[in-house]
C-alpha cells in the first residue's frame, strides 16, 4: 500500500483521512480505510468521490472498517485521459480492488453509478456480502425510458460532451440541480469541482452520461442475475426529492429486494450521503444492528 500527500485544496479537518493507493493497469485509485470492526464499503457514482461519504465514516470508524475508493477518473484517483471508463471497466477496477483490501464479508453501499459497479463485484462475489444499503441507485437497463434516452443522448452528443469536458458543466450546474438543499451544495461545491480542475480530467465524468443507455446490454447482464442478491438484508434510504430516480425506481428496488427495509426520506435530493450526513450514519447503524 502505497499514500497520497493531500493536495491543498482539500480541507483536512471535514476529510482527516489516511490516503491510501490500489495500482491498476491504467493508473493509481485512492482510497481510504478507517477504523476496525465489521466491513462497510460505500460506492459513489458521477461526478462524486468518497469525499462524499466523509461523515459516515468520521460517524462510523469508531465500531466498523470504512472503505471508500475513488474510481479511476475521479476524487484523488488518477485520470489518464485514454483510461477505460465503461462502467464495466470500473467493475472490473473495483473487483480486483476489493481482493486486494477486504476479505471479510462486507456491507454495501451503492449509489448513482456505484449501484451498478458494487452490484457487479456483489453478483459475483455473493459470499463476501452480508447486506446491502440502496442509496437512489439502479441496475438494469433505461433503454426503455423515455428520459433516460433523451437525457443519455443530449449529454452524449459533441456540443455537450465538448462542455462537460471544457467547462465542467456536469459538476458545475447538474450536480448543483440534483440537490434538494443548495445551500449544501454551495457548503461542498469546492470538494467536487476540485478534482476536476483540467478539462483533461473530465473524461470520466463526461463519459457515464454517455452509458446511461450506452452500457444497456452490460446492466441487462446484471439485471438477469438479480435473483442472486434477492435473499440479502438490505435497507433502501431513498431520497424522494430526486430528480433523477423517482417512484418507478423505487418499486421495482421493492421487485429486486422484497424484504429490504424501506425508508422514503423527504426534503433530500439525488446526492444521498452528502445532504443527510450523521442523520445517514445513524440510519446505517439501525440497519446493521437489526441484521
Amino acid at each position: 500500500m502505497n499514500t497520497l500527500d493531500a493536495p491543498e485544496w482539500l480541507d483536512r479537518s471535514a476529510y482527516p483521512f489516511k490516503l491510501r493507493t490500489f495500482k491498476t493497469r491504467a493508473g493509481q485509485m485512492h482510497y481510504v480505510a478507517e477504523g476496525d470492526g465489521e466491513p462497510v464499503v460505500f460506492v459513489h457514482g458521477n461526478p462524486s468521490w468518497s469525499y462524499m461519504y466523509r461523515r459516515q465514516i468520521q460517524d462510523l470508524s469508531s465500531n466498523f472498517r470504512c472503505i471508500a475508493c475513488d474510481h479511476l477518473g475521479f476524487g484523488l484517483s488518477d485520470k489518464p485521459p485514454g483510461a477505460g471508463y465503461h462502467p464495466r471497466d470500473h467493475a472490473e477496477r473495483f473487483d480486483r480492488f476489493m481482493d486486494a483490501v477486504e476479505s471479510e464479508p462486507v456491507h454495501l453501499v451503492v449509489h448513482d453509478w456505484g449501484g451498478p459497479i458494487g452490484l457487479s463485484w456483489a453478483l459475483a462475489h455473493p459470499g463476501r456480502v452480508k447486506s446491502l444499503v440502496v442509496l437512489n441507485t439502479w441496475f438494469w437497463s433505461l433503454a426503455d425510458k423515455k428520459a433516460a434516452r433523451r437525457f443519455s443522448g443530449i449529454l452524449g452528443s459533441s456540443p455537450l460532451q465538448f462542455a462537460m469536458r471544457r467547462f465542467g458543466v456536469f459538476e458545475h450546474r447538474l450536480m448543483r440541480h440534483s440537490f434538494a438543499d443548495k445551500g449544501k451544495y454551495r457548503a461542498s461545491e469546492s470538494h467536487y469541482r476540485r478534482p476536476f480542475s483540467r478539462a483533461a480530467d473530465r473524461a470520466g465524468v463526461a463519459e457515464f452520461p454517455r452509458q446511461v443507455v450506452g452500457a444497456s446490454p452490460w446492466l441487462d447482464g446484471l439485471w438477469q442475475q438479480r435473483n442472486v442478491i434477492a435473499d440479502k438484508p438490505a435497507s433502501i434510504f431513498w431520497a424522494m426529492e430526486d430528480p433523477v430516480f423517482r417512484k418507478a425506481e423505487l418499486e421495482r428496488w421493492r421487485v429486486v429486494l422484497p424484504e429490504a427495509r424501506v425508508e422514503k426520506i423527504p426534503g433530500v435530493g439525488h446526492y444521498v450521503a452528502e445532504e443527510m450526513g450523521s442523520e445517514l450514519s445513524s440510519r446505517l447503524r439501525d440497519h446493521i444492528a437489526a441484521i
